[in-house]
């Protein structure tokens, strides 16, 4: 089974009554945080906190401060806590820092006992500024411990930490197991494995394959062991300990998983260097620049948080992508419907023919009668008093024409005459 709590550490460990959330605040005032003027002693890396909260429950008359650099690990020790076993100790604190800002959390003189349990070795020579026991960390420890006990060098060990119940590792209960091989222990040895996101989530099986030895050797690299990929005794004995260290890739390792970190890196856009499969200089800025970029801890290790996020869709590119408009929608015509046919349009009767009208009679004032006598004197021609009725309109035609012509008849001349009463033939 697969420890998914991750995504929780951070909420988890600030909504919890023993994590102090800002240790620097109480420099110089420790014993006040416990309520009490016992002393005060520390471990530095204390993994999943089985050995303090031991301690703490063995001596409850010294206050004891776990430091973890890492909230997923600190997680770990936070839910132990809350076990039926721990959770009535009131002596014992816990902070997520970095060790190298101890002097800004504990005043001179304050920290009775430093406790440095399987610190990480760091066995080359440039990376030898990292180990909790260099010069420089060893400064540290001094400006925050008594004066009358001045810091010990590692040679010392036995004395600083001679309250630590002796731990003498039992290789006895263990046996080699390699690749092929079929047993029970290969089905915890996977189990434990994916609890420090080594292996992927897998349902357990006693058959020794592949994916546990690539899983083993990125744990024994973890420990500068030599990666054989075996399960040898002492791997077992690291690997089923409380000191055991989650999956971290960090710089100076090598391997087929720092080459794949390489190639999304430079996918993302933030490595530009060989991928070659060593995480260098590089690889460290890149990272980095991942990190800072999607608002993560920004310490240029590989740690969980770091790679399921960097292998996930939400990953962010160095640079983000322009985002496409959203093209409008289409108005789509819609298809007309079908026009009815119009009705038959009823044809239109013929106009009835208009009937002959009757010529008219002659008018009494007309200058020319042909029934007069022929010395009549010729009369002076008069308008008419009133138009007599107009001109009606027939339609066209020959016949219309002589219709026309026939309602004439009979009108007197009139000179320059304008009108359909009054007729005029001189122009």
């Amino acid at each position: 089974m697969r420890l998914r709590n991750i995504p929780r550490a951070e909420g988890t460990i600030q909504a919890h009554p023993a994590v102090i959330k800002r240790p620097e605040a109480q420099k110089g005032c420790w014993r006040q945080v416990f309520g009490n003027k016992n002393p005060v002693y520390i471990e530095i890396g204390m993994g999943k906190g089985r050995f303090i909260l031991d301690m703490a429950k063995k001596y409850p008359d010294i206050n004891f401060v776990g430091i973890e650099r890492y909230s997923s690990v600190l997680l770990r020790a936070v839910e132990k806590y809350d076990t039926e076993e721990y959770r009535e100790l009131t002596n014992v604190r816990f902070v997520c820092m970095d060790a190298r800002n101890i002097t800004d959390v504990f005043a001179p003189g304050e920290v009775g006992k430093i406790y440095l349990n399987f610190s990480d070795p760091w066995p080359k020579a440039r990376h030898a500024k990292r180990r909790l026991t260099s010069t420089e960390f060893l400064e540290r420890y001094e400006q925050i411990l008594p004066e009358e006990e001045p810091a010990q060098s590692p040679e010392d060990a036995e004395s600083t930490v001679s309250s630590v119940p002796e731990q003498t590792p039992d290789l006895s209960a263990y046996t080699t197991l390699q690749a092929g091989d079929e047993d029970p222990m290969v089905a915890k040895i996977q189990v434990r494995l994916t609890e420090l996101y080594y292996l992927d989530s897998d349902e357990p099986s006693n058959t020794f394959g592949t994916a546990i030895v690539d899983a083993l050797k990125r744990f024994q690299r973890s420990h500068f062991m030599k990666e054989t990929g075996i399960a040898d005794p002492l791997t077992q004995q690291i690997l089923f300990s409380e000191s055991a260290k989650a999956y971290v890739i960090t710089q100076g390792y090598s391997g087929q998983d720092v080459t794949d970190m390489q190639y999304r890196l430079a996918e993302l856009g933030y490595y530009f260097d060989k991928t070659n499969g060593y995480f260098g200089v590089a690889t460290t800025r890149a990272l980095t620049a991942f990190q800072t970029k999607n608002g993560i801890s920004a310490h240029g290790e590989a740690d969980y948080d770091t790679r399921d996020l960097l292998y996930s869709p939400d990953a962010r590119p160095a640079v983000d992508p322009t985002p496409t408009p959203t093209p409008e929608p289409e108005k789509t015509t819609p298809k007309p419907s079908n026009t009815p046919k119009p009705a038959d349009t009823q044809k239109p009767s013929s106009t009835p023919k208009p009937a002959n009208t009757p010529a008219p009679t002659a008018t009494q004032n007309a200058w020319w009668n042909p029934d007069a006598e022929q010395d009549d004197p010729t009369p002076t021609p008069q308008r008419t008093a009133s138009p007599s009725q107009g001109i009606e309109q027939v339609g066209s035609g020959v016949s219309a024409f002589i219709q026309a012509a026939l309602a004439q008849q009979g009108k007197p001349y009139v000179l320059g005459g304008r009108g359909p009463d009054e007729f005029d033939c001189s122009g």
